[in-house]
């Protein structure tokens, strides 16, 4: 049997790794090492995600040894389980919808195919060697052309160290004389293992001695390390802002949304004040508003999905215009992680952005991580995002918890209800 799935919030790594909160409340050290036991128990498995990471790399060159102390309590409680990143999702929840309508199946069952046991938190990854390669060759062209090097004596060039996309033995000789200018430029760009130097993979590279693939492979164990990606993040913060802006570019993407509404909302206030319209029926103009601006997200988000992550795909032989026409041009098919998000995202709406609501970009986080409730046993929300995802999750069966300190007994109270079973 699978071990209990639990998804923590990102207030719980930080104060568990907090010495002077765990100094102040002697409950705080009972809990840290209650969730550790249960993990080295086998019975539970804590699930991290790449709204995790972000949150925590979210600080200054000065907070470095805080933000340190949280990565490492990310690795001790969940160690390489992570969950998949949300646009991954969306993608994946349609490809298994395609794939269960065929006679034998899809390859991966619910809710498997939300998990990473590798630790990939980061969307793209899978591109990286086949990326490498594409930039190498795009580079090289670049600086031919910053040498005034002719189009026609460029294209000899392409030709001479690239044969069908893959480099050439003459590229490999260039490359491998000019090895530490590669290394170096990578070293800014990603956050490199201590393997990745120890063993040369540059020089190998360079050498024809690995595949791009095998290479990308250990750049990508870099990224997975949070430990790793979060001291390098702030080593380099403008490239770590560069890298990470990718999850923010969704919280910047949803603040501009729910500002819409709520203008709308004004809008629709000043429109029909009341004098003429009574509460029932202004109530249900209010839900046939919130009704379309649900379908509109919920089709601009699958739209991005698709376009950055298509190619996962193919791994369930699902084609681009089946997984559109079954799950983008069905406005009522509900996916596990979009429709739990809509309904959040409505319940914020009128919540919070109510006409004296404020709406703040630090919501956005909050807001995201309820796309993994319907894929873990427990979710753990803080105790304002718990007001409006625990009533619609309850609703759907699913366990949240408010308090840090409950959540032991909560994990307790689960597995008793499996052995039960």
């Amino acid at each position: 049997m699978r071990p209990l799935q639990v998804y923590l919030d990102s207030s719980d790594f930080s104060t568990l790794s907090n010495p002077q909160a765990l100094a102040a409340n002697p409950q705080l050290p009972v809990i840290r090492d209650s969730l550790l036991a249960f993990a080295e128990a086998g019975q539970v498995q804590y699930r991290f995600s790449g709204i995790h990471v972000v949150e925590i790399t979210h600080t200054t060159a000065d907070a470095r040894a805080h933000a340190l102390r949280r990565a490492e309590m990310i690795e001790r409680l969940c160690g390489r389980n992570a969950m998949r990143h949300v646009y991954n999702l969306f993608v994946l929840d349609g490809a298994y919808v395609c794939a269960s309508k065929r006679r034998e199946g899809a390859p991966t069952c619910f809710p498997d195919y939300a998990f990473s046991n590798d630790g990939e938190w980061f969307p793209h990854l899978g591109n990286l060697g086949r990326d490498l390669e594409t930039a190498m060759q795009r580079d090289i062209l670049t600086v031919l052309k910053e040498k005034r090097v002719s189009r026609h004596d460029r294209r000899v060039w392409n030709r001479k160290l690239f044969r069908n996309g893959r480099p050439t033995l003459e590229f490999r000789e260039l490359a491998a004389a000019n090895v530490q200018e590669f290394d170096d430029g990578l070293e800014a760009s990603l956050p490199l293992t201590e393997r990745f130097y120890r063993e040369q993979y540059g020089r190998k590279l360079a050498c024809g001695e690995i595949t791009a693939e095998e290479f990308a492979a250990e750049a990508i164990r870099g990224v997975c390390d949070v430990r790793n990606f979060v001291g390098w993040y702030i080593d380099r913060l403008e490239k770590g802002r560069e890298i990470v802006g990718i999850f923010r570019n969704i919280g910047e993407d949803l603040y501009r949304a729910m500002q819409g509404v709520r203008q709308q909302l004004e809008d629709f206030r000043d429109r029909f004040g009341g004098y003429y319209m009574d509460e029932k029926e202004r109530r249900a103009q209010i839900a046939k508003f919130l009704r379309g601006q649900q379908i509109h997200f919920r089709r601009r988000m699958l739209q991005v999905a698709l376009h950055g992550d298509e190619a996962l795909l193919g791994a369930w032989r699902v084609s681009r215009e089946v997984w559109k026409k079954t799950v983008l041009d069905d406005d009522s098919l509900e996916l596990p992680s979009v429709g739990i998000l809509l309904d959040v995202y409505t319940e914020y709406a009128k919540r919070v952005v109510s006409l004296s609501g404020k709406v703040d970009t630090s919501d956005w986080p909050d807001i995201m991580h309820a796309v993994y409730v319907p894929y873990v046993d427990v979710f753990r929300a803080d105790t304002r995002t718990a007001e409006f995802i625990k009533p619609i999750a309850q609703k759907r069966g699913y366990r949240v918890v408010r308090l840090l300190e409950d959540l032991p007994g909560e994990i307790r109270n689960a597995l008793g209800e499996r052995r039960e079973r």
